[in-house]
């Protein structure tokens, strides 16, 4: 019996497939190109899967031949069994899918995944011709202003109207136009860059550095999480981005995996001898405030306590805190622990954050930061 074309089909897939996970090393793109280790893992899972498909396809093609008629009344017997079994598992999917969209309709959190974090970045995250969530500024100035540089707290994540956010509160209750570069997930090398290449320009009279600990993170693929490789791969993010069934099983895995491996613990470690980027960390921070001196602009660091952690008696960062103020020995460091802990509340109905999920400051504290700062800022001499 001939062989026909599906066979060389069969035959040429098989061999490509293999030749894709034999030759795409991973380890070499670690190595030569910088990939990021999530990305290689994934290509490396990729590899594998590949090359037993290309293997299956060519046992399938040295058997086609002899076995033509075998294989074919296996698989008259079969696909309607393999057919009912797609059915069953696709209706299940959608029963699962309809449950967890009723659910998690509305549920935002900290990473920015899922359906509702698709929606709501859509719906309410407008971005300025700078890239930044703010509103249109000139370079020409009418009058004094602060350049903001942060990370999500600064972005406002979580918060429909940026109207709410500090930065622009403070406007409000100030006599200064308020300019925030911001983008969640930046640290400190981020956010001199965008001093250096943003906010100079604008000729500020003060800057405030807004910080957080995840600031110290320069390298976070360094946290081994398989939710957090998960929401890094691209096929798998497209997915979580639009099931919420998906989603569900994937936010909980990190939180899961955050609880197992003492998360705060992590953020602890990154203000010791355990980070190895530490004093790449403090050498940025001070370029700030050199940059600043040399500049003759103000400079204020405001350094936002971990929400979540608020009321934990003890509070778990103080060591943390400390490391800050004593970088800016000799800089108004506002640290806002103590006027949160003003704030009547709990670790189970915490009102400084947007909900369980979606750690970001609240509105509540969002208006609290704007009054704090606003205070020293007033304070300043003329």
């Amino acid at each position: 019996m001939k062989r026909g074309v599906f066979d060389y089909i069969v035959l040429v897939t098989g061999i490509v497939l293999v030749a894709i996970g034999v030759f795409l090393n991973p380890k070499t793109l670690l190595d030569t190109a910088g990939w990021p280790f999530y990305t290689v893992l994934e290509v490396f899972v990729y590899d594998i899967i590949a090359i037993i498909i290309g293997i299956g396809l060519l046992i399938l093609f040295s058997q086609l031949k002899k076995r033509r008629n075998i294989i074919k009344k296996w698989w008259k017997k079969t696909w309607k069994n393999l057919l009912l079994l797609i059915i069953v598992l696709v209706i299940m999917f959608i029963i699962l899918e309809v449950i967890f969209a009723i659910i998690l309709y509305d549920e935002l959190n900290s990473s920015n995944i899922g359906p509702a974090s698709k929606r709501f970045i859509e719906d309410h995250y407008q971005l300025n011709s700078l890239g930044y969530r703010d509103v249109e500024h000139t370079l020409e100035k009418t009058k004094e202003r602060i350049v903001f540089l942060g990370d999500s707290n600064l972005f406002a994540q979580g918060l429909a109207d940026i109207e709410d956010s500090f930065f622009r509160r403070i406007e409000i209750l100030t006599d200064y136009e308020t300019i925030a570069l911001s983008k969640p997930g930046w640290t400190t090398k981020d956010q001199l860059n965008a001093l250096e290449d943003h906010g100079l320009p604008y000729d500020p009279d003060i800057v405030i550095l807004t910080y957080t600990l995840n600031d110290a993170e320069y390298n976070p693929l360094s946290r081994k999480s398989i939710g957090k490789a998960l929401v890094k791969s691209v096929v798998s993010r497209f997915v979580v981005d639009r099931s919420y069934f998906y989603y569900f099983f994937v936010s909980r895995l990190i939180i899961l995996e955050a609880n197992l491996h003492n998360n705060d613990q992590y953020w602890q470690e990154k203000y010791t001898s355990k980070n190895l980027d530490l004093e790449e960390h403090r050498t940025d921070l001070r370029r700030i405030k050199e940059i600043c001196d040399e500049q003759n602009k103000t400079l204020m660091v405001l350094l936002l306590a971990n929400q979540h952690a608020v009321y934990y008696d003890p509070y778990p960062f103080v060591e943390a805190h400390q490391w800050i103020a004593e970088v800016f020995a000799d800089t108004l460091v506002i640290d806002t622990l103590d006027y949160y802990l003003l704030i009547e509340g709990s670790v189970e109905n915490n009102p400084l954050m947007i909900g369980p999920y979606e750690q970001h400051p609240s509105i509540l504290a969002h208006e609290l930061i704007a009054q704090v700062v606003t205070k020293y800022i007033n304070a300043l001499p003329e």
